[in-house]
């Protein structure tokens, strides 16, 4: 018994001393997110603590999310906090990324980082018409913001391109959490046709198309891939890409009135390479003008639709469909020339372009604090 409790006093003795070292050291560690973090106060891991006290009920998946970030089973309040200056370790050899600098949760518009108006948004081109299933051709230097974005498979080498995303600056491409993933290697900008190189409509003759690497793959923390919610992912580009008339940054809408606007019954339009009413996947940039669907009864529709997201369309043989994804859903405000990108292209119905059946979009102003805060210079 004298024997046990002697046991006792030194195992405590050495938990307290243990304890001790380990709040005086920054161990390193892994996030839920197979991400390089340290194990630290949760108090100081904001993504953590802004989890740990808001009034609202947790996800199941945030609620994973909190009980998988611990790291020390000494101490329930220390959590593995994402390195903010410690890239994810890259797959080959690539150059250095710029460490990022911290940044308040709460966003703060940056001109430099993120262009606004006059200089974001605008195409050189005039719409051949105002009307992807039931689209047009876009003319040829039409919403120079598309990217389409490549795929390697390292044990053949082969490459491919699919779902879309946008261009935000001269570093960074926006485009679905769902297409963002290990085998994401690089995007192409300024196409437009892809059975030519470079691309030419009548008089008209663009540069050849950009292939540049992508260094940085940065989803939502809390994206899910069943119920596809925060749905959106950024892309940091090898090195920053001149804009030309085929490659432009879209604006973002950080505008006053733009964050919590309704968009229902309200004119936007979608972009991409995807499938076409005819089941064939596009070679030629196809747009197709939609409306805006109202949220309430789109909510009855899709279970699972949070503020997050917004739908449009629900008219026949006019939707985003396979391939689109990743791509913009855009508005032009009447009397502007700028084109705002308003959401991503998520989700919708099989097969496309059913009546009363909307595709599904992440809501960009949603996260425009998300954006500023993992965007660097």
């Amino acid at each position: 018994m004298k024997q046990h409790s002697i046991q006792l006093v030194f195992l405590l003795i050495f938990l307290i001393e243990f304890g001790k070292a380990l709040k005086n050291s920054e161990q390193r560690c892994i996030t839920p997110f197979k991400r390089a973090g340290l194990c630290i106060d949760a108090q100081k891991c904001l993504p953590v603590y802004n989890l740990m006290i808001t009034n609202t009920k947790l996800s199941r998946y945030q609620d994973e999310f909190l009980r998988n970030s611990r790291c020390d089973l000494t101490n329930a309040l220390k959590v593995c906090c994402q390195l903010n200056t410690t890239p994810t370790p890259p797959t080959v050899d690539r150059p250095p990324i710029p460490k990022r600098p911290a940044r308040p949760m709460k966003y703060q518009t940056s001109s430099n980082l993120l262009p606004q108006p006059p200089y974001c948004g605008i195409s050189d081109t005039v719409p051949l018409g105002s009307r992807i299933i039931g689209g047009k051709a876009t003319q040829i230097y039409e919403f120079p913001w598309m990217v389409l974005i490549e795929y390697t498979f390292p044990d053949s080498g082969q490459k491919y391109l699919d779902c879309g995303g946008v261009l935000i600056n001269h570093h960074y491409v926006l485009t679905a959490a769902h297409c963002a993933n290990d085998k994401t290697s690089g995007v192409r900008l300024g196409e437009w046709n892809q059975t030519t190189n470079p691309d030419n409509q009548g008089a008209f003759r663009a540069d050849p198309f950009l292939d540049v690497r992508v260094v940085d793959v940065i989803p939502h923390e809390f994206y899910d891939s069943h119920s596809l919610a925060n749905d959106i992912a950024l892309l940091r580009l090898e090195k920053p890409v001149n804009y030309t008339k085929s490659i432009k940054p879209i604006c973002l809408p950080s505008a006053v009135g733009m964050v919590n606007k309704i968009f229902d019954n309200i004119g936007l339009t979608v972009a991409g390479f995807g499938q076409t009413e005819s089941d064939i996947v596009s070679s030629i940039k196809l747009m197709v003008n939609i409306e805006g669907f109202p949220q309430d009864k789109c909510q009855r529709l899709y279970r699972s639709l949070t503020l997050n997201q917004l739908c449009a369309g629900g008219k026949a043989d006019q939707d985003s469909c396979n391939g689109d994804s990743g791509g913009p859903l855009m508005w032009t405000p009447n009397n502007s020339n700028h084109t705002y990108l308003v959401g991503l292209v998520s989700y919708g119905p099989t097969p496309c372009g059913q009546v009363d059946l909307p595709g599904v979009y992440t809501r960009v102003s949603k996260y425009l604090s998300w954006i500023y805060t993992n965007v660097l210079p």
